[in-house]
């Protein structure tokens, strides 16, 4: 896997990253959704930068994809009609190993906010160390800060998910659904290891349990908002 790791030590309150996404789509895109999913491959079809900028990021060649997770997408394309994935495949001008290669690296990288290259490497974490500041137009850069004290070669982490009125349960079921993976974070897999449950499958997720973690994390988001905004740093929403 990829990571982003620091070079020196870190105080919180560093700017580690600001970039604009190489491809918008609307605001609340659900990738696992055949409407959207499918809307934003052709996107990144039919814009040669957002094309190339795709190959950079996981996966890279449909040699490279899970064969599941290829099994899992062409259902979806063709869930009202097996002709479906070949008609946005010549819609696009691609193959339909492209179309499919296209949409696990939209499944695996996109944001709501868009998609971005460098930003892509960042992995999440439930205790993220790092805060996302989603920009306050479709313009701007999404910058990432740092909310505590990092040492050197400690992985620079974010939340993928926003906490507001969220539950353990459907953080992963987030996850897997949009990003196609189960948190192995540390908050998340001492959870695991305290009930007993088998985090490689499924059943990681059927906790319908209000997490009090999660309303910790909302709390410590609007924390380092406001450490970053006493730090001189402009915080947009």
């Amino acid at each position: 896997g990829r990571g982003v790791f620091a070079l020196s030590r870190l105080p919180p309150g560093s700017l580690i990253l600001s970039e604009r996404p190489f491809l918008l789509w609307k605001d609340g895109i659900d990738f696992g959704d055949t409407d959207d999913l499918s809307t934003a491959v052709l996107q990144v079809l039919q814009s040669q930068n957002a094309l190339q900028c795709s190959k950079q990021l996981y996966p890279q060649t449909i040699e490279s994809c899970d064969g599941e997770e290829l099994a899992e997408v062409r259902r979806l394309f063709e869930r009202y009609d097996p002709n479906d994935l070949h008609k946005l495949a010549a819609a696009g001008e691609a193959t339909v190993d492209e179309v499919l290669r296209v949409a696990l690296t939209l499944q695996h990288n996109g944001f709501n906010s868009g998609l971005y290259e460098k930003q892509s490497l960042l992995n999440h974490s439930c205790t993220p160390n790092c805060l996302k500041l989603i920009p306050s137009s479709k313009h701007g850069c999404s910058e990432i800060w740092t909310t505590r004290d990092i040492e050197q070669g400690e992985e620079l982490t974010i939340c993928y998910v926003n906490p507001l009125e969220s539950t353990s349960k459907t953080i992963r079921q987030y996850l897997l659904r949009n990003h196609k993976f189960l948190c192995l974070c540390p908050k998340c897999t001492a959870k695991s290891n305290t009930t007993g449950t088998d985090t490689n499958t499924d059943n990681s997720i059927q906790n319908d349990e209000t997490d009090a973690d999660v309303l910790a994390l909302e709390s410590e988001i609007q924390r380092a908002e406001v450490a970053l905004a006493d730090l001189g740093g402009t915080v947009r929403k």
